[in-house]
């Protein structure tokens, strides 16, 4: 996220950043290990020894063709895809993120029945495009032409993105950038939904 490069560069100009991607489960191997200092990841987090600033709270929308019965409401009721909302990404790309995800759906009644599993955003708007069913996508995707969203009309689901950093003697820059960012954050807060939402 920008803030946390921004704050990082003001208290050490000097000192470069690294970036890599990986799988959720690699990145918090390595994190425990001590190979990496710091990630930005999607909450939650099974990693015990780490600590987490919170960078931002996006909800979560319903994703359809421009074309759908349902592009024509200003939001969806839960009961409007049940049966419909059937393309995710795999488990494997976040296991605790997507069963909480079956377990929401599941509370409100919302059936999936046999999910699809795209092996990236692009390929579950491909999917979405084909017709195959609908999905969910963070409320700051870019979305490709004729795909619209939605917002659920009472559901507040959210997806959180956070620095995740392990406190250590060995790195305490880390610590010492992830408390100026907290402190950052408290004066300008990323948005929050107004209703306390449910996390993902």
């Amino acid at each position: 996220m920008a803030i946390a490069e921004r704050v990082y560069r003001k208290l050490f100009p000097a000192s470069d950043i690294e970036t890599t991607f990986a799988p959720i489960e690699q990145i918090l191997e390595r994190l425990a290990s001590g190979e990496i200092d710091a990630a930005i990841v999607t909450l939650p987090s099974d990693e015990p020894s780490t600590r987490a600033v919170t960078l931002a709270q996006e909800r979560m929308l319903v994703c359809m063709r421009s074309d759908d019965t349902l592009a024509a409401s200003s939001a969806v009721e839960a009961s409007q895809v049940t049966g419909r909302l059937r393309i995710f990404n795999p488990p494997a790309a976040q296991r605790k993120a997507h069963l909480n995800m079956m377990k929401l759906l599941e509370e409100e009644g919302i059936e999936t029945g046999v999910p699809l599993f795209a092996s990236s955003v692009d390929g579950q708007f491909e999917m979405v495009e084909a017709g195959l069913g609908l999905t969910l996508v963070r409320e700051h995707s870019d979305i490709p032409e004729g795909l619209v969203t939605r917002p659920f009309a009472r559901l507040k689901w959210t997806v959180d993105t956070a620095l995740l950093y392990r406190p250590s003697l060995r790195s305490r820059s880390t610590s010492v950038w992830a408390m100026r960012l907290e402190r950052t954050l408290k004066k300008k807060p990323f948005h929050v939904l107004r209703a306390p939402p449910k996390k993902l």
